[in-house]
This record gives structure tokens, sequence and C-alpha cells, in this order.
């Protein structure tokens, strides 16, 4: 019901191409982007690739749950750089 309603919201307040925003709801795309980030060391070896695409997923979600509830009140990609970037040094 949640991803439901995430897919509903912001396919109303996106570009033209609504099929990316199916498919970011899909963890299958973030374990391609962890093995990426593996793959050039950017992780430590401390937590494994389902770990840190959990933690991902579980940000995601929780940004898209956030700025949904607000009614898309704030640029979600302006105000979620930052906290991408802290949360992607806090795996490294």
């Amino acid at each position: 019901m949640a991803k439901l309603a995430h897919i509903v919201n912001l396919s109303s307040t996106s570009p033209d191409d609504s099929s990316y925003l199916a498919d970011c709801l899909k963890p299958e795309l973030l374990y391609e982007i962890v093995d990426e980030g593996l793959s050039r060391s950017l992780f430590t070896g401390e937590l494994s690739r389902e770990e840190i695409v959990n933690y991902l997923y579980t940000y995601i979600t929780g940004a898209l749950v956030t700025w949904c509830q607000s009614d898309s009140a704030y640029d979600i990609v302006k105000t979620e750089e930052k906290s991408v970037e802290v949360l992607v040094r806090g795996l490294q």
C-alpha cells in the first residue's frame, strides 16, 4: 500500500517518464549501485552487501514517505543531497 502511494504521488509530481519511479523502489537497482561501490572499495568490509542495501533502501523509503506526507512541499533532490552524502560517508 505504501509503495503504491509513493508511486502515485511521485508520478503526479514528476517529469513525463514515470517508469523510473517504480524502478527506484526496487532493491535490485540498489544492489547494482552497491556492487559498483564495493568494486571501487567505496565501502569497508565491515558491512555486507545486503546490510548496505538495506540501510540505503530504508533511508530512501523514509525520505520518500516524509516528502509524500509533506504533499511535495519541498524539492526532495535539493533537501536530501546532503543527507545522502552523510549516509554514504557513514557506510564507508
